[in-house]
């Protein structure tokens, strides 16, 4: 297990022996990108002054099922873990709709008595049939709690399903969100400053990971007049060199917090080019706990979801590499990135704790394993000139499951 404690009188004499790291170019960026020993990336600065926000999965997109709880608990695979995992027979669902104008089936288990605590899990239709081919007699859903809702009784439960229904639908058109700042920010970009920090997971020889799961939970935010650009990422490397994807959870310096994928193609950041889709991020400032899944599907394609746990919502990120994909994953790393806009005269902190990988797959339907049965422990790496001035990495395993701590202060200014 890699764990660093965290000294306040160490990490004073690191914050009193500032150095300066000239901004890295586009060029030096692409270069080390397509390093793949490196297993580095260097995310470039994104303007926020407009932000393109992104619209979630759509209701016929999404597939419901509904259980009761004390079916769900007698019937839990996982009884000894944070998971649950059922697996029953076809023939034991019985079909509704959620609502009369509902787009997408509601899929009824164990609930003959409507009368106790209901149980909603609700997630993208594609995956599901993925996983379930229409072939196979039996069902099998293995999801984190996390990803279940619990309602009191069944009446509530359509209730909540209606909620998510009008959010979906309130927010299925891309807005571009303008941000202003009460301090200068538009600082030029020749006295940006990085500072940077990366902890590196490898795939383990003869190991061949095809998906990935997760969750990542921004937790503080606060800044008391610096203008900064702050991403805190799990970069996630595939086995053709330069293709690599980051789950970024962008802190900007006026209080907005955003979730996005990056996809680099052969090394080249993909967003703006022609045939992929524009850069569009989700709106995390509320803080709610993100759930991730990555899967490289036999079709070339990347399929990166999100689930806002404290709304219910999915979202989809999805990349065509049909040309010449990769095939499964040769390491994780976490990163905590840091631009300083100008002289550091104001305290500042974007803190995520934690982003934690919790399941891995070999092939699409195999079982979910823990991480730490397929990644080995690498590193910690700095950027070259200031060894870790203002950033900070903690990573360790504890029963598989791997976790990464990113934090960006400071807070003695």
């Amino acid at each position: 297990m890699q764990l660093r404690k965290w000294s306040v009188a160490l990490l004073a004499l690191l914050l009193a022996a500032m150095a300066m790291v000239p901004m890295v170019s586009a060029a030096e960026i692409n270069a080390l990108a397509k390093n793949a020993s490196d297993r580095i990336i260097i995310t470039p600065k994104f303007d926020d002054s407009q932000i393109r926000i992104k619209a979630p999965m759509n209701e016929s997109e999404i597939v419901s099922f509904e259980f009761s709880e004390k079916w769900l608990n007698e019937n839990n695979l996982n009884k000894n873990s944070d998971d649950i995992k059922i697996s029953i027979p076809k023939s034991a669902l019985s079909t509704k709709q959620a609502a009369a104008d509902s787009n997408s089936a509601l899929y009824s288990i164990g609930t003959e008595d409507n009368r106790g605590k209901t149980v909603l899990l609700q997630i993208p239709k594609d995956t599901y049939e993925t996983m379930n081919p229409q072939s196979a007699q039996t069902i099998t859903l293995d999801y984190p709690r996390e990803c279940f809702a619990f309602y009191t009784n069944a009446d509530e439960m359509l209730n909540g399903i209606e909620q998510r229904k009008l959010v979906r639908y309130n927010q299925q058109t891309e807005r571009i969100e303008t941000n202003s700042h009460s301090f200068a920010s538009s600082v030029p970009a020749a006295t940006s400053n990085l500072y940077a920090e990366w902890a590196s997971y490898n795939t383990n020889a003869n190991q061949y990971p095809v998906a990935l799961r997760g969750d990542m939970t921004p937790q503080t935010l606060s800044n008391q007049g610096q203008s900064f650009v702050i991403y805190h990422e799990r970069e996630i490397y595939f086995n053709r060199n330069g293709d690599q994807i980051e789950l970024t959870l962008w802190y900007t310096d006026n209080g907005k917090i955003y979730l996005s994928v990056p996809v680099y193609d052969e090394g080249t950041l993909l967003w703006g080019q022609s045939g992929v889709p524009p850069a569009t991020w989700i709106d995390a400032s509320s803080r709610d706990r993100f759930y991730y899944e990555v899967y490289i599907l036999a079709n070339g394609q990347y399929n990166i979801n999100f689930l806002d746990t404290g709304t219910g919502i999915w979202y989809r990120y999805t990349y065509n590499d049909s040309d010449n994909p990769s095939t499964y994953i040769t390491g994780i790393t976490g990163s905590s990135e840091l631009y300083l806009n100008g002289a550091l005269a104001h305290s500042f902190q974007a803190t995520t704790n934690t982003i934690k990988d919790y399941g891995v797959k070999d092939t699409m339907n195999g079982n979910w394993l823990a991480p730490g049965s397929r990644f080995t422990w690498d590193r910690y790496k700095y950027d070259s000139l200031h060894n870790g001035l203002y950033v900070f990495m903690n990573s360790y395993n504890i029963g598989g499951t791997i976790y990464t701590y990113h934090d960006a202060s400071n807070t003695d200014t």
